[in-house]
């Protein structure tokens, strides 16, 4: 049977941690479907993961950091929301295990988890893995994992699955088992996740170019570029649509 909802007044808001996700160069142009996805995922009790999956520079981050901006203005049931870039920020360095992240993680929900890390059960990656999905069912989360690619393998290695065990451990407990309702994980990665392609749980938003309309109105908008409709539309169609070209 499915848990009940705990109650949540405007004052209770949700205990979170999203200091570590990046803050967009940009303010969100269009994406208005993709929006429209990721609360109908976060509303659909069977679904438990969505993956948003582009390039660089697509927008990934900045779509999220929308949604959560649209999501906290709402009375929210959730009770913990915490974000990790496994990107260093300020750099263009990459993090190459969970490790930081899952020493962040596990106290932030269970705090008195502080001295069971140090003990023999939580060196396996696995059991950390475990653990943290076992946290995430015992109350409404939001977890985001921004840039999560350099923790895969390249596409042409084993598909590009996870090469981290402990981050795969979470995620496969978690298509097993799922969470509680109005809880969400939220994956960035410029490569799909193998791992979970023919999971009911799962959906994928394959993140595009930016039409032209809305290529034109970041342009004009966000960049104060001044010139023809057709003008700006072939500049626009010149460099794909990449927010960032």
């Amino acid at each position: 049977t499915e848990p009940a909802p705990l109650s949540t007044t405007k004052e209770d808001k949700p205990k979170e941690d999203i200091y570590h996700l990046p803050k967009p160069a940009a303010k969100l142009v269009g994406r208005a479907d993709e929006l429209k996805k990721i609360e109908a995922a976060f509303n659909d009790y069977n679904t438990h993961i969505i993956a948003i999956i582009a390039a660089g520079g697509i927008g990934k981050s900045a779509l999220i950091d929308e949604w959560l901006g649209q999501l906290k203005t709402k009375n929210l049931k959730l009770k913990t929301i915490f974000g990790w870039s496994f990107y260093s920020q300020g750099s263009h360095e990459t993090q190459t295990s969970s490790g930081a992240f899952f020493e962040q993680a596990l106290p932030f929900f269970s705090p008195n988890l502080n001295q069971d890390l140090k003990s023999e059960a939580f060196t396996d990656d696995t059991a950390k893995g475990r653990k943290l999905a076992e946290l995430l069912r015992a109350q409404p989360s939001l977890l985001i994992l921004d840039g999560l690619e350099p923790l895969q393998n390249q596409v042409i290695v084993d598909g590009g699955r996870l090469k981290d065990q402990a981050l795969a451990a979470l995620l496969r407990d978690v298509n097993s088992h799922g969470l509680w309702e109005n809880s969400l994980i939220i994956i960035s990665s410029r490569q799909p996740l193998p791992e979970l392609e023919n999971s009911p749980n799962y959906q994928c938003i394959d993140l595009l170019r930016l039409s032209t309309e809305d290529g034109v109105a970041f342009l004009l908008k966000s960049l104060q570029v001044k010139g023809l409709q057709k003008e700006l539309e072939t500049a626009v169609e010149a460099y794909g649509g990449h927010a960032l070209a």
